[in-house]
């Protein structure tokens, strides 16, 4: 189950025990501008709502900047979240496009505890590494047509599906799984 932090949340206003519980906790408060640079950093695979969750229908694009401060010792995705429903609740649904330390990409789609392949991980050279200093910085996008949906990162199409392939309409945000440190900038959707 997805739990959702309140706003102004921080690491200090959580216990020890709480914070291994909830896995992570990112200061996600509504801010003045949209632009505003988002922290997250993560102990467990859940996903922050973007600010105060925010919703997106129909044709949009959805995109961030996504830094990774400090990878992990084992492969761990980070990316964007959309078309995210019930998310408090046992029939939780939201799809992902998620990109990892090694190069590859994903997209899945969860629903209820089930997690489906929409198009399967895989390597492509337009997903940064880490470089000597332990940081990549990756721009990911989801566009959303009338038909389909191109999965972008930094400005190369990795892969498209079927619109009906997703659900796109609904809450969208971020998801960065366990022991991993990274900066989101620039998190927003419009048409």
């Amino acid at each position: 189950m997805v739990s959702l932090l309140p706003a102004r949340c921080s690491r200090r206003f959580l216990s020890r025990r709480s914070r291994r519980r909830a896995g992570w906790c990112a200061p996600i408060a509504a801010p003045a501008r949209p632009t505003q640079t988002e922290r997250a950093r993560s102990n467990s695979s859940r996903w922050a709502p973007a600010f105060t969750p925010r919703t997106q229908t129909g044709n949009y694009t959805l995109k961030g900047t996504f830094t990774l401060v400090k990878p992990s010792g084992h492969t761990n995705y980070y990316g964007l979240v959309f078309g995210g429903s019930d998310l408090d609740g046992a029939k939780q649904a939201y799809t992902y496009f998620l990109v990892a330390q090694d190069g590859t990409w994903l997209v899945k789609h969860r629903n209820g505890d089930a997690a489906t392949d929409v198009l399967a991980k895989t390597p492509n050279a337009a997903v940064k590494k880490p470089g000597a200093d332990g940081k990549s910085t990756n721009a990911l996008e989801v566009r959303v047509g009338a038909d389909k949906i191109d999965y972008v990162v930094n400005g190369t199409v990795v892969g498209s599906s079927p619109k009906t392939a997703a659900k796109t309409d609904g809450i969208y945000g971020i998801r960065v799984n366990h022991l991993l440190e990274v900066h989101i900038d620039g998190l927003s959707a419009g048409k």
